[in-house]
């Protein structure tokens, strides 16, 4: 159905790792912190206004804890980078990594061109698509990762694609 060859290197891999963290789990990182950072500043003036320590010192604590999460989504994000680099320098002499993927009726079939290793996974095993403006990413349940050029695809196969795959991949919620 489909084939597409990615050339996977240290600049694709840092376009991708905003992709590491769901659109979910970044809106819901964004209000717990809008959520976190009234209750915490609330807090502080209230505590001000009372003269009440303990209170100042919860509204603080509470205005931490929402940095911590918004901070996470960068850290995330970060080891997401660092371990698919450190992963490609471990397969390859050359810092990129050439992988062929195959579409077809059963299942995605990824071949490795750099170290010959090949995998099939079943659509089904795929939660999450992602999109940067050079690439597709879908995602399984387990954090692998198959990666889609749309450099081999013109702009008739890409629509097709997204089809294609809202059709086999029934676990993805769009």
């Amino acid at each position: 159905m489909f084939k597409t060859n990615t050339i996977l290197n240290e600049e694709t891999i840092k376009e991708l790792k905003v992709l590491a963290v769901s659109p979910k789990k970044k809106k819901f990182a964004i209000i717990l912190y809008v959520v976190c950072s009234l209750i915490g500043l609330s807090s502080i003036v209230l505590g001000v206004i009372l003269s009440n320590t303990s209170i100042i010192i919860d509204g603080v604590t509470t205005a931490l804890t929402a940095t911590i999460v918004i901070w996470a989504i960068f850290y995330v994000r970060r080891i997401f980078q660092k371990t698919n680099i450190k992963m490609i320098e471990e397969i390859s002499k050359t810092n990129s990594i050439e992988i062929e993927t195959i579409f077809n009726e059963d299942n995605v079939i990824i071949n490795n061109l750099t170290t010959s290793a090949k995998i099939e996974l079943e659509y089904d095993s795929f939660i999450r698509l992602g999109e940067t403006s050079n690439m597709y990413v879908l995602f399984t349940g387990s954090s692998q990762q198959v990666y889609v050029s749309k450099n081999c695809l013109n702009k008739k196969e890409i629509n097709s694609f997204k089809d294609f795959i809202k059709e086999k991949c029934k676990n993805i919620k769009w």
